[in-house]
């Protein structure tokens, strides 16, 4: 016998007999079976005969709720196989009857396997809708699946400066729970080796926090593991997010931060760094962050190997997202029906039990080096639910991190020892500091106008750290905008160091892609990013307006 996609014949333990008898299921539809002759003289086989079975149509990806931003559209989606295929016909509940949607109705585009509800209005709210699945052998139904369509929000025509976003991620059910061989997948801010040595409940923009019975407290070493003992969950937390969203809804916010994710108790870590979300006109957008992990193996539990890290690679996509920058943006992104691919021996992915999907491929590829790809699409095993993303939280107003914990490392700024002329554990204010050791503030200096150069490039700002700041200043400044050029929307490049040293200045420079400096010609373009200088306590903040002209 030969299964579908299979290589090679394999016998059939016990027949022997001249006659070969199987039961016709679903799942050996398209199976070769071939008889072997051999004798003292030889070994021969006889030809291959394919079997066909048909069988009524199945549902493998049900049908789920749809939402949409008022003026977009919403999209539904099953899938289904039988024996012949079956063909799909999308309904509609009418005044308490079912209607097939066809051609003529207006509003809608059948795809087949897939329904768009184009140009949504808030009068749809609650429509009902479902798949008709037929061929010969049967007919079978969807859910019922219903639409919601959130108006939009009220956004200023210029758009809004967003500058102290948060951001909640708590991987999915899988990282909350506890490894097979006990302990806990647990959370960490910075970068994590798995180790208390390296463990920090907060650095910079990163916290991490126990939730328990609605609860929030930082965690620390001890607790890592309350959420297994109490049932409550972990969560990362990212603070100071800055962007900028447009009156259309599209935008971007980008954080500077890490944490980490310490898999098996620590012995599989792995980083997440400086992530940035980017939201698009029509209610769908991404999560992207930079990637750092190890590749482990059962054999040496003890070793993980550090391997290239992935820059600005795709954690999550998401639809159906009605941006509002005044309050708290719950987001369920994409796992149902997103189809992987893996190699290098990993488990396939299962594409037959109900819910079945995946995390971006992108994140599941990172996966596959540090052997814990698994964990984040369907392979057909009991923990399979466990594996769909939790919901983020983006908080417009999320307000600044918390201050490290004593069992944290001190800030770098904070002595050891006593200072210069000063008692033991105090610190001497540096020349030209205010009250309570404050020096004078970074600066942030803004061209009206600049011209692109031959790469594409031109300088929009200039950051100055103050020669009395203690240490090097923080320059905090999204690695991306979106702005639309010729009708179509881009995302350009902004570069710019992280840290700043006392007196001296930086500068922050935009990059065009070639395509949008071609629709630019030698046009202009307004581009308003917010920047953020730290010197010290000290913050200086300013949002670059700046007009860009082409090179032509």
């Amino acid at each position: 016998m030969k299964t579908p996609g299979a290589s090679r014949f394999t016998d059939l333990a016990g027949q022997t007999a001249e006659t070969l008898q199987v039961n016709a299921e679903p799942s050996t539809n398209g199976s070769e079976y071939r008889a072997v002759f051999t004798n003292a003289a030889g070994r021969v086989a006889g030809d291959a005969a394919e079997l066909a079975v048909e069988y009524a149509p199945r549902v493998t990806l049900d049908l789920g709720d749809a939402s949409a931003t008022a003026g977009h559209d919403a999209v539904f989606s099953v899938v289904a196989d039988g024996n012949p295929e079956p063909t799909i016909t999308w309904q509609r509940r009418v005044a308490g009857f079912w209607e097939d949607i066809t051609g003529a109705d207006d509003g809608f585009v059948d795809g087949g396997t897939t329904l768009t509800v184009t140009d949504t209005n808030t009068d749809q709210t609650g429509a009902l809708f479902r798949a008709k699945i037929t061929n010969p052998a049967g007919t079978v139904f969807s859910r019922t699946a219903t639409l919601t369509v959130t108006p939009a929000a009220a956004i200023p025509s210029q758009g809004v400066d967003v500058t102290e976003a948060s951001l909640d991620w708590l991987g999915n059910e899988e990282v909350q729970s506890a490894p097979p061989a006990g302990g806990s997948n647990y959370l960490s801010a910075g970068v994590s080796a798995g180790t208390e040595a390296s463990y920090h409940s907060v650095v910079g923009n990163a916290a991490v926090y126990q939730v328990s019975a609605g609860q929030e407290a930082l965690a620390t070493y001890a607790t890592r593991a309350a959420h297994i003992s109490d049932g409550g969950s972990q969560l990362a937390r990212l603070y100071s997010g800055h962007g900028h969203i447009n009156a259309d809804g599209s935008g971007a916010i980008a954080w500077q931060g890490a944490f980490s994710v310490n898999f098996y108790g620590g012995a599989v870590p792995f980083t997440i760094e400086d992530p940035e979300i980017h939201f698009a006109g029509d209610g769908t957008g991404y999560l992207s962050a930079d990637l750092a992990g190890c590749t482990s193996s059962q054999a040496n539990p003890d070793q993980c190997a550090p391997f290239a890290p992935r820059s600005e690679a795709i954690i999550a996509t998401f639809r159906g997202v009605t941006v509002d920058p005044t309050g708290v943006l719950t987001i369920d992104p994409d796992y149902a029906g997103v189809e992987v691919q893996v190699s290098g021996g990993a488990v396939p992915q299962d594409r037959t039990a109900p819910g079945w999907g995946s995390w971006p491929q992108e994140f599941v590829d990172f996966q596959l080096e540090t052997g814990l790809s698994s964990y984040w699409y369907s392979s057909g095993g009991s923990a399979d639910p466990k594996k769909p993303p939790l919901p983020l939280a983006v908080d417009f107003q999320g307000g600044a991190p918390p201050a490290s914990e004593s069992h944290d490392e001190p800030p770098a700024d904070t002595p050891s020892g006593g200072g210069d002329g000063g008692s033991a554990g105090t610190a001497t204010p540096p020349a030209g500091a205010g009250p309570a050791g404050k020096g004078k503030p970074a600066r942030i200096e803004l061209p009206k106008a600049v011209r692109l150069d031959a790469s594409g490039t031109a300088t929009i700002a200039t950051l100055a750290c103050p020669p009395s700041a203690a240490k090097a200043c923080e320059a905090i400044v999204p690695k991306r905008t979106a702005k639309r050029i010729a009708g179509k929307r881009y995302l350009l490049t902004l570069l710019a160091p992280a840290k700043i040293k006392p007196g001296r200045s930086a500068a922050v420079r935009v990059r065009l892609p070639k395509a949008a400096r071609t629709a630019l010609g030698a046009g202009r373009l307004t581009l308003r990013v917010p920047l953020v200088v730290r010197a010290g306590t000290e913050l200086t903040k300013k949002v670059a307006k700046v007009t860009i002209v082409g090179r032509g």
